[in-house]
């Protein structure tokens, strides 16, 4: 993936991620994302839109 993707990517994340209350941070390495989140419980366990639910750590 090219810098200027992932500089895409950054920004879409920043911006939904504030439009929801959340914050966090994404992380790439070698093809492979890993994202934490941190908000309110209700928020980051909402559905993130794939059907997939999300889980916070107590």
């Amino acid at each position: 993936m090219t810098g200027a993707a992932l500089d895409v990517l950054r920004t879409q994340f920043v911006s939904y991620n504030r439009s929801t209350g959340r914050t966090g941070c994404l992380l790439y390495q070698d093809g492979l994302f890993m994202q934490m989140l941190e908000g309110q419980r209700e928020v980051v366990t909402a559905s993130d839109g794939q059907g997939q639910e999300r889980t916070a750590s107590p």
